[in-house]
């Protein structure tokens, strides 16, 4: 049974406008949240605008974002814990990235922990090559690299 203050629930906005209502529980996982919250009444009528600073959170992030905080928060078997977020990670690159300035963005420790692992992961072992072909980055342009400062 949960405690009144578990089921207090708040609205939260991500950048392309789409809402969610979560327990408060949930949303304090992130920092940045917690500071958003304790700094005053929500704007627009109680409802909190997810910051990013590198690029907006889209809803289908910030979805994937609460979903983590959700399980993050009732998971006590951390072997149940361990496959289940290895299953939670296997997403497209461009979503893994956007997790990542995400996860960076609201101060979650745990899931920057996670995304940045499966990149670690991914680079391991691989060639300076490989890396730029597997994340499609341009070979740099060499010139001058080597000349001295004049």
């Amino acid at each position: 049974m949960s405690s009144p203050s578990s089921s207090k629930k708040i609205t939260l906005e991500s950048g392309d406008g789409v809402t969610f209502e979560v327990e408060v529980a949930v949303a304090l996982q992130s920092p940045a949240i917690e500071k958003i919250m304790k700094e005053g009444p929500a704007n627009n009528g109680g409802v909190i605008k997810v910051p990013g600073e590198k690029r907006i959170i889209t809803g289908e992030i910030l979805a994937k974002v609460i979903e983590y905080l959700k399980k993050n928060l009732e998971q006590e078997d951390m072997d149940a814990s361990k496959d289940w977020r290895g299953e939670f990670v296997k997403v497209d690159q461009n979503t893994l990235f956007d997790l990542i300035l995400a996860a960076n963005d609201l101060q979650i420790k745990s899931l920057l922990d996670l995304t940045c692992g499966v990149i670690a992961d991914m680079i391991k072992g691989k060639s300076a090559e490989e890396i730029r072909t597997l994340f499609h980055i341009k070979q740099p342009d060499a010139r001058g690299f080597f000349e001295p400062n004049r």
